[in-house]
């Protein structure tokens, strides 16, 4: 009786929090498929025990049903589904990797479950295995077939993330009679949940659904009409929130549909570009969940990039899906995307175009023709934006560009080249806020460029010959609120004027001009500076060096030479009579000499006075005899 009464308890809970979990009831020695008695107990405490304060009870995984809009439909109703899960089931059929059951009473053509049975074995569980969860946690899974009550080609199938049915995939008979290669389609798609929850039961729906159609694509390959609607419908509706699921509304439910594909082509770009099957099995994997878990994963596979740098190359290849610039960063390459529904689409200017309610983490799309290449954009929000321009000609990508507004503000451009090098540009912001705005303008800057005004201290070389002996401070100031001063010293890379500059050593040219905002650029000025901040330094040598007679004398003339180690350097000496400019060796004679000697630069630097004292005898010694009268 214990048993029983925790059973029912489970079922109430369930029935209660979570409709979708609803556990079927069990009957002993029932041959129809359903759990046995001991797994249906086991499961049922194991929930309660959760419930009662001993972990925290799951949700179920997938709890949106998977969903195909029919090509032919257009923009039609969208049933959805409306009978509940059976509680009896006969076995139709056994297979290496299945157990297909029916709904007792419905009758399903046998060509289809064999169908059904021999792909999922020879294509489905393998490659799906293989791709998302190679630890396999079931090698046989159950597939139930019952009538949906929502018609063909709406609610195709699902999955419910609970322990009672996590061996379990739904499939809607109608769909099944409907399309056999649509029926794979919702059983790939289906099976990388099962496989999904048995690692990772808490992913976030949109992350789960885009690796779900990414298996109907690598399971049946690409040209699937199913998963392809998904795409379509985002094409149509890429304003759609990448993290928000489910936002369709009755009758159509067109958003949801456009949920699935907009995760699709984020997941498939992810895929293709970073590691292909070493990414989605890390990914499924991976503990976290979201963005976090993408960036865990591309960390763990020594990317450097994140979820932001994918997104930015993603969203530029789901409207132009090009595989040669920049080295097929633009490549879709697993699916055929094209986004044709556009923001903004214009020749006639000036644009001032406001973007409410935003969504998070997808583009807006606004394709500029006919314009000029003094034309000016600005895009603006008091949220953090992220903007793509790309420029196009002959339909080819010619260059790519991405700037932020590093948190709020304005981001402007000038749109160089358009209407020359580029026919077509287009610009792409992207916000990772809901519901804020985004103001995109496009106009005719005009005007006169900006200058700029320089001021030097001191403004007098302190030095001779223009030479500063210590660095003066350059100050640059522009007379344009709105504008910008770059410069660069001696030819190299421009840098923004942030505060007061100082020459380096030597002569050096500073270059420098001012750039409004709206692309007004002043013609480059330059002024040269001179600093000299080191003294000179001079050598002296002797021939011989060394004396060549007794204590400390020369006894033949030594020659002097003093070198500098600067070619425009002046060497100067004194032996007492006055300073003498150096202009070659020398020597002094005979005598007892005092040298002093230095050097001095352009700029009036002198090196220390330097001393050398020499002895020089070069008379020979002579005997004079004298004789003493009377000797």
């Amino acid at each position: 009786m214990r048993t029983i009464a925790v059973t029912v308890l489970m079922l109430m809970l369930l029935s209660a929090s979570y409709p979708e979990m609803t556990l079927s009831r069990p009957d002993a020695g029932q041959e129809d498929g359903m759990p046995d008695i001991a797994r249906f107990v086991d499961d049922a405490v194991a929930l309660v025990k959760d419930m009662a304060g001993g972990g925290n009870i799951m949700p179920p995984m997938d709890a949106t049903s998977l969903i195909r809009e029919l090509h032919d439909r257009g923009e039609g109703e969208t049933p959805t589904r409306t009978d509940p899960i059976p509680t009896s089931w006969y076995l139709a059929g056994t297979y290496t990797h299945s157990r297909i059951y029916v709904a007792e009473g419905l009758t399903v053509s046998s060509t289809g479950i064999d169908a059904l049975g021999s792909v999922f074995d020879s294509k489905i569980y393998p490659n799906a295995t293989y791709w998302f969860n190679p630890s396999v946690p079931y090698d046989v899974i159950d597939i139930r077939i019952y009538d949906f009550g929502d018609g063909p080609g709406n609610v195709g199938g699902f999955f419910l993330g609970s322990l009672a049915t996590r061996n379990d995939l739904y499939v809607d008979s109608q769909d099944l009679d409907y399309s056999l290669d649509w029926t794979f389609e919702i059983v790939a798609h289906e099976f990388q949940h099962l496989l999904h929850y048995d690692l990772d039961p808490n992913e976030d729906v949109w992350l789960n659904e885009g690796l779900a159609d990414l298996s109907v694509r690598i399971c049946l390959g690409p040209g699937t009409s199913g998963v392809q609607s998904h795409i379509d419908a985002y094409e149509r509706y890429p304003e759609n929130d990448l993290l928000t699921w489910d936002e369709g509304e009755p009758p159509d439910y067109m958003g949801t549909i456009a949920d699935y594909g907009r995760a699709y082509a984020f997941v498939s770009y992810l895929t293709y570009h970073f590691g292909m099957r070493d990414l989605t099995v890390d990914l499924v994997a991976n503990a976290q969940n979201s963005i976090a878990s993408i960036d865990s994963t591309l960390a763990d596979l020594g990317y450097s990039e994140r979820f932001g740098d994918v997104l930015r190359g993603e969203k530029v290849a789901d409207l132009l899906d090009d595989p040669d610039f920049g080295g097929g960063i633009y490549d879709q390459g697993l699916i055929d995307i094209g986004i044709r529904t556009l923001e903004v689409n214009t020749n006639v200017y000036p644009v001032n175009h406001t973007i409410d309610s935003t969504v998070r983490y997808s583009a807006y799309y606004i394709r500029l023709t006919g314009g000029s290449p003094t034309m000016s954009l600005s895009v603006s929000s008091p949220d953090p934006v992220e903007v793509t321009i790309v420029g196009t000609g002959s339909s080819m990508i010619l260059s790519a560009i991405n700037l932020t507004n590093s948190g709020a503000g304005d981001i402007v451009r000038i749109l160089s080249g358009f209407g020359e090098e580029y026919d077509t540009i287009y610009v792409m912001p992207h916000t990772s806020r809901a519901g804020g705005t985004i103001t995109v303008s496009v106009e005719e800057t005009g005007g006169t460029p900006p200058s700029t005004n320089i001021s030097v201290v001191p403004p007098v070389p302190d030095g001779r010959n223009g030479w500063y002996l210590s660095p003066p401070g350059v100050v640059l100031e522009t007379s344009s609120p709105d504008a910008r001063i770059l410069y660069s010293w001696n030819g190299g890379p421009e840098e923004e004027y942030v505060s007061t500059l100082h020459p380096p050593e030597g002569i050096s040219v500073l270059s420098f001009h001012a750039v409004s905002n709206f692309g007004l650029e002043e013609e480059a000025r330059e002024m040269v500076f001179k600093v000299d901040t080191k003294d000179p330094a001079l050598d002296i040598s002797l021939d011989p060096p060394y004396p060549d007679g007794m204590n400390g004398y020369y006894v033949s003339d030594p020659t002097i030479t003093l070198a500098t180690l600067e070619p425009n350097d002046t060497a100067y000496y004194d032996t007492g009579g006055g300073p003498v400019r150096y202009t070659g060796p020398f020597q002094l004679g005979q005598g007892d000499w005092t040298l002093r000697y230095w050097a001095e630069d352009l700029s009036g630097r002198k090196s220390g006075n330097s001393t050398c004292n020499l002895l020089i005898d070069l008379s020979n010694p002579y005997l004079r005899l004298v004789a003493e009268p009377g000797e």
